[in-house]
């Protein structure tokens, strides 16, 4: 038999094995919950070949038991089956412990605080963190557990999430329970990049930009001024050298 499902519709029927055979049939089932068991459904049909019934299992479900009954004259034929419940936990994804579904818009490399939340789980089970690039380049806290009010025997499960976005991507938290059921919610992270974030890191680079053409006009207009001086000072020597041959040559040719 497949697995049966909480909080999912069934139909249970119960038939003799001689699709002709006409008898009296009870069909019952009982369900164990996390509180004890409980019928949730009963049907007695006369002179019938079949009996059916419409059932779906509460969220803190565990077992079920199906027993059919069939009565023809002295005759009775019984048969008990029980089956598992699986329990497929709501998984949620909050912002300020407010549910957020399809998107949200934020600023980039601005931390946000998420958590997912499996409601009504069996078990702590596994979560898994991971944006559009199969990577979780952020931090993850540990995994808390408290009793969900509405279903006894069943326990919300926490994952609480920091997560820098760098840019646009597809959010997704997997929840693993100990049946090997996985189940997966969405959030599409959009980055704003009109956001006065931006603008702030961009007045900051050309800032940073301009300082640099003034340092480096600086600079070049420094080593100008120390090469015209050091040519004044070389024109300068040569003329006095000049001035001193000359003195020489007269002061020879005087002699």
């Amino acid at each position: 038999m497949d697995r049966v499902y909480a909080s999912r519709s069934y139909i249970i029927q119960c038939q003799p094995g001689d699709e002709n055979f006409q008898s009296n049939v009870t069909l019952s089932a009982i369900v164990e919950l996390g509180s004890g068991r409980q019928p949730i459904a009963n049907v007695s049909l006369f002179h019938t070949k079949k009996v059916s019934l419409h059932v779906e299992f509460p969220r803190n479900a565990i077992n079920v038991w199906i027993r059919c009954s069939l009565h023809a004259g002295e005759n009775t034929q019984l048969l008990n089956t029980i089956v598992q419940i699986t329990v497929l936990p709501e998984l949620r994804i909050q912002l300020q412990q407010v549910n957020v579904t399809y998107n949200i818009t934020t600023s980039v490399g601005v931390p946000i605080a998420l958590q997912c939340i499996a409601f009504s789980a069996r078990s702590a089970g596994t979560f898994t963190w991971e944006n559009g690039d199969g990577h979780v380049p952020s931090v993850i806290s540990e995994v808390t557990m408290s009793s969900n009010r509405f279903y006894a025997g069943t326990y919300d499960v926490v994952s609480k999430f920091i997560f820098t976005p760098l840019r646009s991507t597809v959010l997704s938290c997997s929840h693993h329970t100990d049946d090997g059921e996985v189940a997966i919610v969405l959030l599409d992270v959009s980055v704003d990049s009109t956001n006065p974030q931006n603008h702030t890191v961009n007045f900051t680079t050309i800032t940073v930009l301009l300082l640099l053409v003034v340092i480096v006009f600086a600079i070049t207009m420094l080593m100008g001024r120390i090469t015209e001086t050091s040519m004044t000072s070389y024109v300068h020597e040569k003329i006095l050298q000049q001035d001193k041959v000359l003195v020489n040559l007269k002061y020879i040719l005087e002699v």
